[in-house]
């Protein structure tokens, strides 16, 4: 009887053993899947507050390329710049760029989401959860970038209300059409799917470098168009007058500013800390990039 007893308890041991050892195992692989979602979170804000700084960037060379008499308006601007394009991609923007299209499977629409207007329903855009929002966040930086371009464009030759209306504009229809269109998997341009692909390809924009600075550059272009030069920038012969500057110290700072957030910018476009390999590339080649003198 005692040797059967003896021979139950160990039993008894080695079954709490092998139950204690599988809640450990699942608890590691539960631990290991939150991990692997949140460090690719962190990783997206990071990148997206690196974006984020390159507004004081922007307006340090701005101020610092203009005239004192205009520091006020041109800070201003910068301000609003995120102020509006916050609250633009959060009702309007964001919608547009990530949510709901069928032309994948359907081939209808391909230009714009239909869902996830004012952040309601944010499941059925983009990831779920906190997730999600960090990519809502790397949008914005991304869409306030393509604004503030337009901003240097035509510092000092434009009213404040209707740059903000233009602002308004940018963050909440047309950059997001442009972002849904290349970036979005039913974008009629986008080459993340495998049918439906425009020119049998799709188009492939990696950081932004035609959605971003291409769609500002041309907003820009059409603005610095549409106000015309600067007040006394030509003399009664047709000469140039040498625009005033207030600070080469102001535009350096900005210029080294700019140049650390195109580190989060191009590095950031990775998505994911499991690719930080790739990430530390395009930080290899950003390095290289402003540091290689060009003719």
């Amino acid at each position: 009887m005692p040797d059967h007893e003896a021979r139950l308890a160990a039993l008894e041991e080695q079954l709490g053993q092998l139950t204690d050892a599988c809640a450990r195992r699942r608890l590691d692989e539960h631990a290991g899947h939150i991990d692997e979602t949140v460090v690719d979170a962190f990783f997206l804000l990071v990148a997206a507050v690196g974006v984020f700084s390159m507004q004081q960037g922007f307006a340090m060379l701005e101020v610092g390329s203009c005239a004192k008499d205009h520091t006020k308006e041109i800070l201003l601007k910068n301000i609003m710049d995120i102020a509006i394009g916050a609250a633009s991609w959060w009702i309007v923007g964001h919608a547009i760029a990530n949510g709901d299209d069928s032309f994948r499977n359907s081939g209808v629409n391909g230009v714009f989401g239909t869902s996830g207007f004012g952040y309601i329903n944010a499941a059925t855009v983009g990831k779920p959860g906190f997730g999600g929002q960090a990519e809502w966040f790397f949008g914005l930086s991304f869409a306030a970038t393509s604004a503030t371009i337009v901003s240097g464009a035509i510092a000092e030759r434009c009213n404040m209300i209707p740059y903000f209306l233009l602002a308004c504009l940018l963050t909440s229809f047309v950059y997001p059409v442009v972002a849904h269109v290349a970036w979005h998997e039913s974008g009629r341009l986008s080459a993340y799917r495998d049918e439906r692909l425009a020119f049998g390809c799709g188009l492939l924009d990696f950081a932004g470098g035609g959605v971003v600075h291409l769609t500002g550059g041309v907003a820009a272009l059409a603005a610095a168009w549409s106000v015309g030069p600067r007040d006394n920038k030509y003399t009664s012969r047709g000469d140039p007058v040498p625009m005033r500057q207030q600070s080469v110290v102001l535009q350096v700072l900005g210029t080294l500013t700019l140049w650390l957030g195109w580190f989060a910018f191009n590095g950031g476009s990775v998505l994911s800390a499991s690719r930080a390999g790739i990430a530390a590339h395009c930080c290899f080649t950003t390095t290289l990039s402003g540091a290689t003198p060009r003719p």
